[in-house]
């Protein structure tokens, strides 16, 4: 495997973004970026939609957030560590035709700090979580970030690397302090440089929340020939008119987008909280808009264009009759949940191909163009990278 940056587009004029492409190189055949990945709650929503229309990608991300609880079985028990290697090998089976697939295993931070307190606990969990990969067969490794005293990640990550001949996936918790932050950036520098790593996950934040810390990702990382992975990442951003924070973070950070798996079979913000589900269906179920960039519910558009948002991607007349009659969900939340799923479907479809078109843009070193296309898109760039940034 190979990655390699072909263009930057951050020439110090243009304040408001900066973004880049890369070409990683598996096998004989070539994968541009930025790029959105497919996921596992993907092929969920896909195995629920009244359609054959195959879902394919050369990146497959297989996101498991890890609940308190099963990070504890990981530790302590026999159960949950074989469902683990068996969900890992199916949806491994599943992603076959993907060139690339990246797992993305991570305890929440409730997990981190109820049951991984401790050195020798985090280091019990690398090592069993470690052996259940591979016994999963799977050909990348993920490092998940376990809140290690920084001081120590170095010697951590490199005792890693020189156990096994393995491809790693480390990932970075950018609420890290930017001057920690930094000092663990230029650890995995080094292991670029030497062509180690060629993947890091970043657990997406807000881009208001850690601006500091993403300015010091992409400075530490513009001119390397690495892949950065934002993981965990939302539909809709309301601070930005429901923008896609993919589609937004494309012009700050990241190079791949691995989209949010909900545990549960994938319910989503939308679905949760007795007072949303109270809601009509249609400031509920919501549908990505290429125009604009935004995942908003179907009641802002304002007549049935939404619906031909989702006919040129997925013109079935079984799927067309479910959307049709959308007022069927309200009370029913099977059917609901199959619209949702049809969404979800959708904006794999559709945002797939709004990524090639940013990267014909990105490549000619044209995102200025691109942006301005996209007013939403243009106002919260302005909006977010317009802020003072800070020395640390």
């Amino acid at each position: 495997m190979k990655v390699k940056l072909t263009s930057l587009d951050d020439d110090n004029i243009n304040f408001f973004y900066s973004t880049r492409a890369l070409e990683i190189k598996y096998t004989s055949k070539s994968i541009k970026t930025p790029f959105r990945a497919l996921t596992n709650g993907d092929l969920n929503a896909k195995g629920n939609v009244p359609s054959d229309m195959p879902l394919y990608s050369p990146i497959a991300g297989i996101h498991k957030p890890l609940t308190a609880n099963k990070t504890l079985q990981i530790l302590t028990e026999n159960e949950y560590p074989r469902k683990l290697i068996r969900s890992l090998e199916n949806l491994s089976q599943q992603m076959q035709h993907s060139q690339v697939i990246l797992p993305i295993i991570q305890p929440a931070r409730k997990a981190i700090d109820d049951n991984l307190k401790s050195e020798k606990a985090k280091d019990k969990f690398l090592q069993n979580l470690f052996t259940i990969q591979k016994l999963a067969q799977l050909d990348n490794i993920c490092i998940p970030w376990l809140d290690y005293p920084t001081k120590k990640i170095s010697g951590k990550y490199q005792a890693i690397l020189e156990s096994s001949d393995d491809n790693f996936i480390f990932l970075i918790d950018p609420r890290l302090r930017p001057n920690e932050l930094a000092k663990v950036s230029q650890f995995f520098r080094e292991q670029i440089d030497t062509g180690r790593i060629h993947f890091l996950g970043i657990l997406y934040q807000p881009v208001e929340n850690v601006i500091n810390s993403y300015n010091v990702l992409w400075e530490m990382f513009k001119e390397k020939d690495v892949a950065l992975m934002m993981v965990d990442i939302g539909r809709y951003y309301q601070n930005f008119n429901d923008l896609s924070p993919s589609h937004l973070n494309e012009f700050i950070l990241g190079d791949i987008f691995v989209p949010r798996v909900y545990s549960g079979g994938g319910s989503s913000d939308d679905d949760k909280g007795k007072a949303k589900k109270k809601r009509h269906v249609t400031e509920r179920l919501r549908i990505f808009d290429s125009n604009n960039l935004t995942v908003a519910p179907i009641a802002n558009y304002g007549d049935d264009s939404w619906l031909n948002l989702v006919k040129n991607e997925m013109n079935e007349d079984r799927i067309l009759h479910k959307l049709q009659h959308y007022n069927e969900a309200q009370e029913d939340s099977n059917k609901y949940q199959i619209l949702n799923y049809i969404s979800k479907v959708h904006e794999f479809l559709a945002s797939t191909k709004e990524f090639k078109h940013s990267q014909e843009y990105i490549a000619k070193e044209e995102s200025k163009a691109y942006i301005e296309e996209k007013a939403t898109l243009d106002s919260a760039l302005k909006s977010v990278k317009g802020q003072s940034k800070l020395i640390c």
